[in-house]
């Protein structure tokens, strides 16, 4: 058992604001982040249309094993704020949103697979509302089979039901993701809910796409408007070359 930097009462403070939907989000960017090109939001419901099983899973890198104290011990600096990759609100601050779980979940686990040299390795990581500062790592394990990245399951889920993802949940999402996935459509990236695509569509007002020549160069454009305001992100301009 490893102890994070700051205490549960802190952690619990620092993210008292965050709605579900902020921290699902976060554990997607988290996917992405990790080299995801997928991410899989899985959930079930019980009799009364309450989530009773809900996880995250991307296809990512995984979490080799020696950089669990580095991604899940220091709160107070981030890996991914030196990096200045920084996409939400919570994204990229502090280290905090993989504890965001504790306003829907009493506990959160990670199961990651990674390949290091010519071999996988995997390995589990849990985390429970109650002792939220403190994490459990289990021994890594050789595995001949098996598919790399990271998938993080909820339990003891509670406030979530099958209406508030269809609603609340699945709409942040389209606004928080639309952009990238537009921008990535050619890489393949993708987010699913229950096998279904995440419905972007409703969210573009108008597209076009063309060429132009500029100083013998030639470029192809895709414009979008959006129908609505997405999440904190304003008017871009994207460039990418013919590597991506």
């Amino acid at each position: 058992m490893a102890k994070v930097e700051v205490k549960a009462k802190g952690i619990k403070n620092r993210l008292k604001a965050i709605k579900p939907y902020k921290a699902i989000a976060e554990y997607i960017w988290n996917g992405f982040d990790a080299g995801a090109t997928a991410v899989d939001i899985s959930y079930e419901v019980d009799d009364l249309g309450g989530v009773k099983h809900l996880a995250v899973q991307d296809n990512g890198f995984g979490i080799p094993y020696s950089q669990v104290e580095n991604k899940f011990k220091p709160i107070l600096s981030s890996e991914k704020r030196d990096l200045e990759v920084q996409h939400s609100l919570i994204h990229g601050k502090n280290g905090l949103g993989r504890l965001t779980f504790f306003h829907f979940a009493q506990a959160a686990v990670w199961t990651t697979c990674y390949v290091n040299g010519e071999d996988l390795f995997s390995y589990d990581i849990r985390v429970s509302e109650d002792n939220i500062d403190n994490y459990v790592c289990s021994p890594e394990i050789k595995t001949v089979s098996g598919a790399v990245g990271t998938s993080v399951s909820f339990e003891n889920i509670v406030g979530l039901s099958e209406t508030y993802i269809q609603s609340e949940l699945i709409s942040y999402l389209v606004k928080e993701f639309s952009w990238l996935l537009e921008l990535k459509s050619d890489q393949g990236f993708s987010i699913r809910i229950n096998g279904a695509e995440l419905p972007c569509g409703w969210l573009v007002k108008d597209s076009e796409d063309f060429s132009i020549v500029i100083e013998d160069c030639s470029f192809s454009v895709k414009f979008v408007r959006w129908a609505q305001k997405l999440n904190r992100h304003f008017s871009r301009f994207y460039c990418s070359s013919s590597m991506g």
